[in-house]
């Protein structure tokens, strides 16, 4: 033993005393831990390395942002709808823009063909504030009516960001 070298304490996890390591999320019982080790995803890449290279990629616009994504029944924004918006006359994107952009409850909105000007998804805590929600957009000048549908149950999400 080397001098002034004192020897690593031992935890509960260690394999002594009869316990074992606890499982690593993603494996079974039985399995070693499925981690991603360098040498897996990128040979020797030191975390710096990975973290130049995530800064390189922000930089040059290839990330575009970082998000997290929560539950809307957990925010308490669990009713969700789609609304078909018709407009009057001839209405430009940056018009409907400046209006939606006015109710908190639209979450996603865009132009499209078709007899509808533009589709918007909304969320809101409940039936009455989804009614308030599509009041506002209902009144504004640009608009001539709507057509609602509200999502009972979803069939498929994916991530695009």
């Amino acid at each position: 033993m080397r001098p002034n070298h004192r020897p690593r304490k031992k935890s509960a996890y260690d394999g002594c005393n009869g316990f074992a390591r606890p499982p690593h999320p993603g494996s079974t019982p039985g399995q070693r831990p499925r981690r991603l080790r360098r040498h897996r995803v990128g040979g020797r890449t030191s975390a710096s390395a990975v973290k130049r290279r995530v800064d390189r990629l922000v930089g040059d616009g290839v990330i575009q942002g970082f998000t997290i994504k929560v539950d809307p029944a957990v925010e308490d924004r669990g009713t969700e709808a789609w609304v078909e918006l018709y407009c009057r006359g001839t209405v430009s994107p940056d018009e409907l823009r400046a209006l939606l952009d006015t109710v908190p409850e639209v979450i996603d909105a865009g132009t499209v063909t078709g007899s509808a000007d533009a589709v918007v998804h909304m969320r809101s805590k409940d039936l009455s504030a989804l009614e308030e929600a599509l009041d506002k957009v209902r009144l504004a000048p640009q608009v001539d009516h709507t057509r609602s549908a509200i999502v009972l149950s979803k069939l498929v999400s994916r991530d695009t960001a």
